[in-house]
């Protein structure tokens, strides 16, 4: 995870490519604790939710209205939505088909999409950094909500619109995703202490 060589001349764009190269670094860093939080919510679920035994056979969010699905589908929708950070504006106006609700039982991937963005649509790419501080910011299980969406801002601001940046804005922006990877939850994922060596350095530069 070294810092690779820049190939860009003017200084400017070389701090934008540092914020770049530190939302890399966060990403893979944050890995591990994203991956636990989800497994962990998905196996309470699974001992949580009445109707435990079986699956849905009917494929009930790609076929058919909410209000026609099986029981097994929507108490899971339920329990998935209370984590919803906008669960009382999103619940009517999520693109159910985007998900299959037969597999929540079976595959949390199922389950995060239910956190992406309405205008997210196929198969979650499970490393993608967009998607996964979509669903950082949106599902209550993450703490710090502030800091994520503003790294969230950071990342679209970077990869979208700026090409490049003044010495402040690297400043901020660098010590903002330093500041997250450096809170005292994750000190116990050794990614993230690499992770934050590193963006610490880039910090400094």
């Amino acid at each position: 995870m070294a810092t690779p060589p820049s190939i860009f001349s003017n200084e400017e764009e070389i701090r934008c490519q540092d914020v770049r190269w530190s939302l890399d670094v966060f990403n893979i860093g944050i890995k591990d604790y994203f991956e636990d939080i989800f497994r962990l919510f998905h196996t309470n679920l699974k001992q949580n939710v009445v109707q435990i035994h079986g699956y849905c056979s009917q494929k009930c969010s790609r076929k058919l209205p909410v209000e026609k699905w099986c029981s097994l589908c929507n108490e899971w929708r339920v329990k998935i939505l209370a984590k919803h950070r906008f669960r009382n504006t999103i619940k009517d106006i999520l693109y159910w088909k985007n998900v299959d609700s037969s597999k929540w039982q079976s595959d949390v991937r199922e389950v995060q999409k239910i956190f992406l963005p309405n205008w997210y649509k196929g198969k979650l790419d499970a490393n993608d950094l967009s998607s996964r501080l979509n669903i950082m910011t949106n599902c209550t299980l993450f703490d710090n909500q502030q800091q994520l969406t503003d790294i969230r801002d950071i990342r679209n601001k970077v990869f979208h619109n700026k090409t490049s940046l003044t010495v402040k804005e690297k400043k901020d922006y660098v010590g903002t995703i330093s500041s997250y990877l450096d809170n005292d939850f994750l000190k116990r994922y050794q990614s993230v202490v690499k992770a934050t060596e590193h963006v610490k350095l880039l910090e400094k530069c």
